[in-house]
């Protein structure tokens, strides 16, 4: 049976603790990116919803108009028309502001973070290369 260096098995141990942290932070890095791509991908849906509600909104207070119209002259119900129109129109102008301007800071959080993420990782590699090229040396000349 072989004798066993220590040194040699302290700096396996340790490569292999390396190893083990880049896979590690691999795997939590491949998670919160995909965390990230399915919030934004949730505010899309959100946005479609919004829309939609604001439509169907639009729509249920023009068919009110149009049964105004039968009981009230119909100066008022056009002063009435245009001027709630102008407030939807306002107010999805101001949505889609909203919503470019969510987006356009999504997208440049979603560059940073990837930035860092890769950064991270190649740091965390370098460090595992760097592990691996260790040559051992047995202080004792075993």
């Amino acid at each position: 049976m072989a004798a066993t260096n220590p040194y040699t098995t302290m700096f396996d141990m340790q490569r292999t603790m390396i190893e083990s942290s880049w896979k590690a932070v691999e795997g939590a890095t491949t998670v919160q990116r995909n965390f990230v791509e399915a919030t934004l991908d949730s505010a899309d849906a959100a946005k479609t919803a919004q829309l939609k509600g604001v439509d169907f909104s639009k729509r249920a207070v023009e068919a009110y108009f149009e049964s105004l119209e039968d009981v009230v002259p119909s100066e008022t119900v056009d002063e009435l028309r245009n001027a709630v129109d102008e407030q939807y129109d306002a107010f999805e102008e101001t949505l889609e502001e909203s919503f470019d301007a969510y987006d356009e800071l999504s997208e440049s959080q979603l560059a940073a973070i990837e930035d860092a993420y890769e950064a991270m990782l190649e740091v965390t590699d370098d460090a595992a290369d760097a592990a691996a090229d260790i040559e051992i040396v047995d202080p004792t000349g075993n």
